[in-house]
């Protein structure tokens, strides 16, 4: 028997012999699997992660929101028209803090919803003269600034300019 005939041989047996071909498909099929269910549980994961900050940026948004609803009640209980500081400026802080603008650094707050802080700023900001009316009446304009903050830290500002008609001359 010459040699090439001896590798022809070993070759047509080592293509012949198929054991361990079923195992090799069977574990691959499995690794496969594997890689989906690991796939599929981390997607799962970030998805749940997602909706939970979706929660606590909607309690802080209606938190902040209630704060603004909050911010109105407090300027309609006021049954007189703001000062100015000074004829250069016309804004005032009328929550009682003394500083205009945004000012939310420390830990007190106007009240909780739901487990949610909120705080509310109303500054007075400029008026004019109501349409349609005398002197008597002007239109009061307040910068609203508020900022609810819920549980998991989550924070949402709201701002809003809300006007309001007083009497001046009586």
């Amino acid at each position: 028997m010459t040699t090439i005939s001896k590798v022809s041989r070993a070759i047509t047996r080592a293509v012949a012999d198929e054991d361990g071909v079923v195992m090799i498909a069977a574990m691959l099929l499995l690794v496969s699997l594997a890689v989906m269910g690991t796939a599929a549980i981390m997607t799962s994961r970030i998805e749940t992660r997602i909706a939970g900050n979706e929660l606590l940026m909607k309690q802080a948004f209606y938190s902040s929101d209630a704060a603004a609803q909050e911010s109105m009640e407090w300027l309609a209980s006021r049954h007189s028209p703001p000062t100015t500081i000074s004829a250069a400026t016309t804004v005032v802080k009328l929550d009682g803090d003394g500083e205009p603008g945004n000012d939310y650094g420390g830990v007190d707050y106007d009240g909780t919803i739901a487990h949610s802080r909120y705080k509310f700023d109303v500054d007075y900001t400029r008026n004019k003269m109501v349409a349609g009316s005398s002197t008597t009446y002007r239109e009061f304009f307040f910068d609203v600034n508020t900022v609810g903050v819920a549980d998991g830290g989550a924070r949402s500002e709201v701002s809003a300019e809300i006007a309001k008609i007083y009497r001046v001359d009586y």
